[in-house]
């Protein structure tokens, strides 16, 4: 999260949506003391875990003093291809694992084997809010308190450059941010879904955690793959077919969870969120 005192302006950082970038743009030109960066990892008293400080799902915001700004000053958020985010998720693990493996995403030299550990690991380290995993926990977990939204202004990884010009000129963000962004971002970044070692096993996964970002943020849906690795093909099916308590792994996941002494609890269908306070950028 990046806080601009002079501007009243925050970032809210979704992991893997060019966050790096933004974070440089709100941090340039500005005065001492009107600036204030969240990041790296803390341990949270209240939370009494782990905590990636510059990518908080606003549910983990809620307990620290800042996220009161959010009704004070004008919020923006990135958002990315679903797939492509957990493909990068893949990576960002990885690069910070180890120095050696850092230097194997450093490379591209990161192989099916590598992805497939991940994604084995992922429902359980979504459920238990492991923040080795943050980066991969959806998007409207960074954008939305619940179901309420806390973003103002939207902006998509794919046309970065032209909705910073666009919210600029509606006067949605400051000039000098649009003006900074001059020469500073990256243009047609390439889509890796197509070439990805584990694109079945992406498509799915991304197909179970991320229908309400689908559906909120208006990013096709590709149809669910047969073939998939088999470990990760269990693990989806167990969330179909295993309803009671204790036999469930993922049970925050589950769609129903019954208790053997009668009570039940249904996890809700998902559905289309407003994606912003305001109307999005290019809408």
């Amino acid at each position: 999260m990046i806080i601009r005192h002079d501007l009243q302006l925050l970032f809210l950082h979704v992991p893997k949506c060019a966050g790096k970038e933004v974070r440089q743009l709100f941090e340039r030109n500005a005065a001492p003391g009107q600036c204030e960066s969240l990041f790296n990892y803390r341990y949270c008293p209240v939370l009494q875990r782990q905590v990636d400080m510059a990518h908080q799902p606003l549910a983990d915001l809620a307990h620290q003093p800042e996220f009161d700004l959010l009704e004070r000053y004008r919020s923006v958020a990135c958002i990315r291809s679903p797939y492509e985010r957990l493909i990068s998720a893949i990576s960002e693990y990885h690069r910070q694992h180890s120095k050696a493996m850092e230097q194997r995403v450093q490379h591209n030299r990161l192989r099916r084997r590598h992805g497939l550990a991940y994604l084995r690991a992922l429902l359980t380290g979504i459920s238990s809010r492991d923040p080795r995993f943050v980066h991969a926990l959806p998007i409207s977990s960074f954008t939305h308190y619940g179901t309420e939204p806390k973003v103002d202004v939207l902006l998509r990884c794919e046309q970065l450059s032209s909705d910073l010009a666009s919210a600029a000129a509606s006067g949605q963000l400051p000039q000098a941010i649009a003006a900074a962004s001059t020469g500073a971002l990256r243009q047609n970044v390439p889509l890796q879904l197509a070439q990805h070692p584990c694109r079945d096993e992406v498509i799915a996964l991304a197909n179970l955690l991320y229908v309400e970002d689908f559906l909120s943020f208006g990013y096709t849906m590709l149809p669910t793959p047969e073939q998939l690795d088999r470990p990760i093909r269990r693990q989806l099916e167990a969330l179909g077919q295993i309803q009671q308590s204790h036999s469930q792994p993922f049970i925050h996941l589950t769609p129903l969870v019954q208790w053997h002494w009668g009570p039940s609890s249904v996890r809700p269908e998902p559905h289309a969120l407003a994606p912003t306070r305001a109307q999005p950028i290019g809408r």
